[in-house]
């Protein structure tokens, strides 16, 4: 493997550490907004407690909810911020 691949390499498995370690927050987020009273919650309400880092894409926000067995989409809503898409509400399955 040459220089500039295994560097390459090194900088792929930072960036796929940083993206594994942004949803394990944002998903501690989500559940903290859950059990603070919120009945269900958007990718917008977590970016307001729950940022992504520069180096993370803002379109990974959507891997939240993607534990189909915790999470249950409601409804739809606009977004406040991405171009007003329609963007799914979650609730927290009972039990999960």
């Amino acid at each position: 493997m040459s220089e500039a691949a295994a560097q390459l390499e090194l900088v792929m498995d930072r960036i796929e550490e940083n993206r594994a370690a942004y949803l394990e927050q944002a998903r501690f987020a989500a559940k903290a907004l859950i059990n603070g009273g919120r009945v269900s919650i958007n990718v917008d309400d977590i970016r307001e407690i729950c940022p992504p880092p520069p180096s993370v894409d803002g379109r990974l926000m959507a891997n939240i909810f993607s534990n189909k067995k915790e999470w249950e989409r409601v409804d739809f809503t606009r977004s406040k911020r991405a171009h007003r898409a329609h963007i799914g509400n979650y609730k927290l399955k009972e039990g999960a």
